[in-house]
């Protein structure tokens, strides 16, 4: 058994967590095991945690001190499942204008099957609210897609599921959601979907033709899409890879209000990165006070190591000259094995960029924090522009990062025992 490590003082809140060490370790119903991913921050500062526990979908809440929030649902963990089968997860809350909570999450039906995009809705007290989809849960699966590419082109089996391990839910003005989501026709063919929903979840037949939906697609090409932002202009940036026999290419891609690709933006709405490492992609987006977009993410060789890359375009989907000179932002970590891969990002005050990565390779693996400048340059913050937590002697995982009043609170998951794992959130200390 190994044990947890007490982070230095200097690097996290004494004010925040049960301990005030600046970390909380999520407690969940009858001691089982759990996950954490997204995290989001409330109007009052409470903390919202995606996750799952046991089979079962999670939301932890704290209050914004760091302790877990025991008068939300069941001890502070709202659960459930998007339908009987192997596991039900969730990656991500979004806080809607009535303040009920949308979880983004996906559902296996058994172990090796294929994941199903799901949707819950809770009300802000952490209790299922049942007028969204089947008792307050909904599988957005299936879709029936008409044919995306040219008959000689298609795989020998499409299939109808709108599924993947990612995806963003926006609340628009009128009530209504869009969806972010990726529909796979077999194992070497994928598209993403933007999705529009009723506020009870059924399909809007107003969007995308009378079907509901888009097709996220470069060219014939197998697409990956995960991050999603509405932009002040009320379009959508939407990002992830784009494969072919060159391997996987960073893409951002723009779309209008109505579904429709920015034909003005890169190549008819896509703008790839063609000058990184064999296998990159887009992890999170952000966009600049001035307009412009920039995409967080990695870049990996062929030996499989990774660098932090970060990408700056504008809404022509050329790079900003004003941004590293034009040039993504490449940051190596040779300390790991298999160095790091940027997984979340946020915009801070004054217009810097926060970045989260897991050191990879490493048994004893470390959560690292970067901050640049709005030019692409390392901040002023910490060590050179990067915060190194290490909470345990083995695995910990940030997961996701957000800002708590422009304090910066991460979350994620630590493999401190070898019979299970255990969830986290912590706060930087307030210097940082």
């Amino acid at each position: 058994m190994t044990g947890a490590k007490t982070p230095g003082v200097h690097k996290l809140d004494p004010t925040f967590g049960p301990q005030k060490n600046g970390l909380t370790w999520f407690k969940f119903p009858e001691h089982e095991n759990g996950s954490a991913e997204g995290i989001t921050v409330a109007p009052d500062g409470k903390l919202l945690i995606a996750g799952h526990v046991g089979n079962k979908f999670s939301i932890v809440r704290l209050n914004a001190n760091g302790k877990q929030d025991t008068s939300f649902s069941k001890d502070g963990v709202a659960s459930g499942i998007f339908a009987p089968g192997y596991r039900s997860f969730g990656g991500s809350v979004t806080i809607l204008g009535n303040k009920n909570l949308l979880l983004d999450g996906f559902f296996y039906l058994h172990e090796k099957a294929q994941a199903q995009r799901g949707l819950a809705m809770f009300r802000s007290d952490g209790t299922p609210d049942t007028r969204f989809g089947d008792n307050g849960v909904k599988l957005v699966d299936p879709i029936p897609l008409p044919v995306l590419i040219p008959p000689d082109m298609q795989p020998r089996q499409n299939r109808t599921t709108a599924a993947d391990l990612s995806g963003r839910s926006i609340e628009l003005d009128n009530g209504k959601l869009m969806v972010l989501s990726n529909h796979r026709y077999s194992v070497n063919d994928q598209c993403g979907l933007l999705i529009r929903l009723q506020s009870n979840g059924d399909l809007d037949t107003s969007f995308g033709k009378g079907k509901g939906y888009v097709a996220i697609r470069y060219l014939a090409n197998f697409t990956w899409t995960g991050p999603m932002i509405r932009l002040h202009d009320g379009r959508f940036a939407i990002a992830g890879n784009v494969s072919g026999n060159f391997g996987y290419r960073a893409m951002i891609a723009l779309f209008s209000a109505e579904g429709e690709p920015v034909l003005e933006f890169g190549d008819k709405g896509y703008a790839l990165f063609d000058d990184l490492d064999t296998f990159s992609q887009i992890n999170a987006l952000v966009e600049m006070p001035d307009g412009n977009i920039v995409g967080i993410g990695s870049a990996t060789d062929e030996s499989y190591v990774s660098k932090g890359v970060l990408v700056c375009v504008n809404r022509k989907g050329d790079f900003v000259q004003g941004f590293n000179q034009g040039k993504p932002v490449q940051t190596s970590w040779p300390n790991a094995r298999y160095g790091i891969q940027w997984t979340s990002g946020k915009l801070r005050d004054g217009g810097r960029i926060i970045v989260l990565a897991s050191t990879h390779g490493e048994e004893n693996s470390e959560i690292v924090i970067a901050q640049f400048k709005s030019d692409g340059r390392p901040d002023d913050f910490a060590d050179n522009g990067v915060l190194v937590i290490n909470l345990t002697n083995v695995l910990d995982m940030g997961e996701s990062i957000a800002l708590q009043n422009n304090r910066i609170v991460v979350s994620g998951t630590s493999l401190p025992y070898p019979d299970g794992v255990r969830s986290f959130a912590f706060r930087c200390a307030d210097t940082f």
